[in-house]
Order: structure tokens, then sequence, then C-alpha cells
């Protein structure tokens, strides 16, 4: 989807596949790497929709701590996604396969003081838990 090897959210791009009512951005960036796209970071984005990255070629996406819902098969089948990083607690809402048939092994980045998610190297929503220090 889009030829984008990273995500941050969210996407002006594709904003409507996102929950956004008037969201201040953070800063932007532009990637260097040949995906050539100008990257939002927005601090209000609450769900992301069901299907938004269905077969993404994605291989990491970084989602904020304001993000409380990830829809129902919201990355299934993004093959290469082996790199997810929440920065916050785990979202209260996680639908049916949200991480269906990512890479093999993918994992889940979290801070040692993030809840929800599990132990050390155990298994949440089909990712295996990484937990790092600090809080973010």
């Amino acid at each position: 989807m889009y030829g984008l090897k990273y995500v941050f959210m969210i996407l002006p791009i594709i904003s409507p596949l996102f929950n956004i009512q008037k969201c201040e951005p953070l800063h932007s960036i532009v990637t260097s790497t040949g995906d050539g796209i100008l990257i939002g970071l927005y601090t209000c984005v609450q769900s992301i929709d069901d299907d938004a990255f269905e077969n993404s070629g994605l291989d990491s996406v970084s989602i904020a701590s304001t993000v409380v819902s990830i829809g129902q098969d919201s990355f299934s089948g993004s093959s290469v996604l082996e790199k997810i990083q929440f920065f916050g607690d785990a979202p209260s809402v996680v639908g049916v396969d949200a991480f269906d048939d990512v890479e093999t092994g993918a994992e889940a980045y979290v801070s040692n003081t993030a809840t929800g998610f599990g132990d050390e190297g155990s298994t949440w929503n089909q990712l295996t838990i990484v937990k790092v220090g600090g809080a973010y």
C-alpha cells in the first residue's frame, strides 16, 4: 500500500482510515529511502479502522500512545510486518485477526512500564512481546 516501509501514525495521505478530529501535528519528517513521502505524527489518533493496512508491504509500524482501538484485520496479511512499536499501554480494543498473517516471529516492542501486553516473551495478538527499558 503506497509503497511504504515505515508508518508513523498517522499519514495525512490516508487519514480517512483513522478517526481524526482537529489533530495537531507534533512534527514531520521526509524519508530519503526511496519512499519519498511526508509523514506527519499526530497526538490525537484514537483508533485504526478495520482493514486499514490489510495486505500492506509495511515492515515496521509505530503506534501512538493515544490509540485505544485497533480494528479487525487492520494489519492482517502484511506478511513482511515484523516490528510494531507501541508508545503506550495496550489498546483496550483489538479487533479479530488485527495482526493475522504478519511475518512469522513478528515482535511488539513495548515499554517495560506499559500495561496490558503481558510478560516479556509472551504472545499478545499473535505478536511476541519485547520489553524495552523506561517509559516513552
